[in-house]
């Protein structure tokens, strides 16, 4: 199990990585992944089934969003609760070629307090633009990602990634360190994507582990009345089992508005790396045809199980303040990347770096 400390700087933040993990974690249960977008239309109403087995409790409901250019403010709404996103939940800023895009902004909050868990099956989630003076603004899409505990069911690994890449139409992606895959079961791994409006000219190729998985683009079925709103790969993973939601085949392929594949059969047991390459078909477009991606779940069996281990929380300090961070509950320690910290096979480093750093 890998647990993550942010160190946050109250004057600026920095974040060199191509993706940022947001959540990794191993347990006993599953996970539900369900998202929408609306696209160019920037307006949009969704209904989503969030439901979760009877005998299963909500460990966590995590929401990502994106944006496009500056909005004034949010206006998400989940089953009628505001959602506020600020630049306290801003995790990644990247460019994006299209002026009318300008830099695509991904936001990460924590949503279990405001699900209703007795009602998890019709959750109505909507966007509205919120630009008092900008055009082709606003929040675009989402993905709610939903984790749940069951003791009766199988240890489960999950992955929740959010690319930090410039969108120029050629990103590469490392999964790395993660839990030991157990590749004699299914490995789901799905794409959610935004500003896609076909394959023809505005798909992206997708390669894992340098083989292809195909061509996608275009609208998802739950984006239909919408303009070039893409593809989001929605799955469930429980009980050994990779589920395909709408669209979204159990397989190894995509294809078109299908962003999920079952990897298992390219990949090795015990593996813990996982290289991705997304290819805009466009590549010469001047006018900045490049889709937008913001989530990259990843979900499968492994063979280890979880420990009882704890971390230091997130903190904020001042600029030339030093820190001792701890942790415990481990036998060995890894401190990862290995940046301003005293040690790194340690339990307890002292942090005296310069800038915002997530470990």
């Amino acid at each position: 199990m890998k647990i993550l400390l942010n160190i946050l700087f109250v004057c600026f933040l920095f974040n060199l990585q191509s993706q940022i993990v947001v959540y990794q974690d191993i347990f006993k249960g599953g996970v539900k992944c369900n998202g929408a977008a609306a696209g160019q239309s920037l307006f949009g109403n969704f209904n989503l089934d969030l439901s979760i087995p009877a005998t299963a409790l909500l460990k966590k409901s995590i929401l990502i969003s994106n944006s496009s250019r500056n909005p004034d403010s949010t206006l998400i709404f989940i089953n009628d609760i505001l959602i506020n996103f600020d630049s306290t939940y801003l995790i990644s800023e990247v460019f994006h070629p299209n002026l009318s895009i300008g830099k695509n902004k991904t936001y990460f909050t924590d949503v279990t307090n405001l699900i209703d868990t007795m009602n998890l099956n019709s959750i109505n989630i909507s966007l509205n633009s919120s630009c008092l003076e900008q055009s082709n603004c606003g929040f675009c899409a989402f993905g709610i990602f939903n984790i749940y505990e069951d003791l009766s069911m199988p240890f489960i690994s999950f992955t929740l990634s959010i690319p930090n890449d410039s969108l120029l139409g050629y990103e590469n992606y490392q999964l790395s360190n993660l839990n030991p895959i157990n590749s004699d079961f299914p490995v789901g791994i799905s794409i959610y994507m935004d500003r896609s409006c076909n394959t023809s000219n505005d798909g992206t190729i997708v390669k894992i582990e340098n083989i292809d998985l195909g061509l996608i683009g275009g609208n998802d079925i739950q984006n239909s009345a919408y303009s070039c709103a893409g593809s989001q790969g929605n799955f469930i993973y429980q009980n050994n089992n990779l589920i395909g939601i709408n669209d979204d085949n159990v397989d190894f392929p995509m294809d078109s508005s299908d962003v999920l594949s079952d990897i298992s059969s390219i990949l090795v047991n015990g593996q813990n790396t996982i290289d991705i390459l997304l290819s805009h078909v466009n590549q010469n477009s001047s006018v900045g045809y490049k889709n937008v991606y913001f989530a990259l779940p990843l979900a499968y069996s492994t063979n280890c199980e979880n420990i009882n281990a704890t971390i230091s929380n997130d903190t904020i300090i001042c600029k030339g303040e030093t820190i001792q961070l701890s942790a415990n509950g481990g036998v060995n320690y890894e401190w990862l990347p290995q940046k301003d910290l005293s040690c790194y096979s340690c339990a307890n480093p002292v942090f005296s770096g310069d800038s915002s750093q997530l470990y």
